[in-house]
């Protein structure tokens, strides 16, 4: 029972994470169509950064947001609306990273680990 317990958090978090991060892509997406010459940043406060042994990483690509292990057994994504003209782009390795960054510069929206010098 603590196994499950645990696995259902465990879902429950990744999507969590995926909510918080797509919902920032989608403000900076907000910026992009008011002006294409905006810098925009913003923090994204994750779950699950102690679990090294995971070894998660998310992807984020024009189509859509992936988090996923390393071993594709568990895996869940979140479409991109791409509402604006900005491209999307980035890969982070979650393991021990408690907050990425959602950036939108050059009329690209990507996500990384280093807070933007802007």
């Amino acid at each position: 029972m603590q196994d499950a317990r645990g696995d259902v958090w465990m879902e429950q978090a990744i999507e969590e994470n995926l909510d918080s991060v797509a919902a920032a892509i989608e403000r900076a997406e907000v910026v992009s169509r008011l002006d294409r010459n905006a810098t925009y940043a913003e923090p994204v406060d994750l779950l699950l950064s102690n679990a090294v042994n995971l070894q998660f990483r998310m992807v984020l690509t024009d189509e859509n947001l992936l988090m996923q292990d390393h071993s594709a057994n568990l895996k869940a994504t979140r479409d991109i609306s791409s509402t604006g003209n900005s491209h999307h782009s980035g890969e982070v390795e979650l393991a021990g990273i408690e907050q990425i960054w959602v950036v939108l510069q050059g009329n690209t929206i990507s996500i990384t680990t280093n807070q933007p010098g802007f």
